[in-house]
């Protein structure tokens, strides 16, 4: 290899160098590696999708403002919807799958799980009454009440 063609690879390569200090200088290019953990992250949602671009994961807020976390399946179907609410509940978990719910509730009498079925009737209930005792109650499907342990112990 001649003095010419070192000369002409040299020259390349500076090239290419000063190619990239462009880059990095004027921010060309969006991508940077991450090598620090922030501490806190503020957000207003955070989306997670799947390589089609299809979302599959929501982290955020609902209409009335509570959180809410949706998991969706393989046929974009809401496999998992957990919310929070602003009702007399003190906590609140909510599984939703097919408009049908099964809702995890601390109340103010103590822990409570209801069955609601696809046309948002609940149609069984386990948890406490208003005296602190346990309470099992089971409806049909329009939310007529046919099983209650209250009618067993009165």
């Amino acid at each position: 290899m001649g003095f010419t063609e070192k000369t002409k690879f040299m020259l390349l390569g500076a090239v290419v160098l000063g190619t990239g200090i462009l880059i990095g200088k004027f921010g060309l290019l969006e991508a940077e590696a991450v090598t620090e953990v922030a501490e806190v992250l503020r957000c207003r949602q955070i989306v997670i999708q799947d390589s089609a671009g299809k979302e599959k994961i929501f982290l955020g807020l609902n209409a009335t403002g509570d959180g809410l976390i949706v998991i969706k399946n393989r046929f974009d179907q809401r496999s998992i919807t957990m919310t929070s609410s602003k009702t007399n509940a003190q906590a609140m978990l909510n599984l939703t799958s097919d408009n049908k719910t099964l809702s995890h509730q601390i109340t103010g009498y103590g822990g409570a799980v209801f069955c609601i079925n696809e046309q948002g009737m609940e149609v069984a209930y386990l948890g406490e009454d208003s005296e602190g005792a346990g309470l099992i109650s089971l409806r049909d499907k329009k939310g007529n009440e046919f099983f209650n342990t209250l009618q067993i112990t009165e």
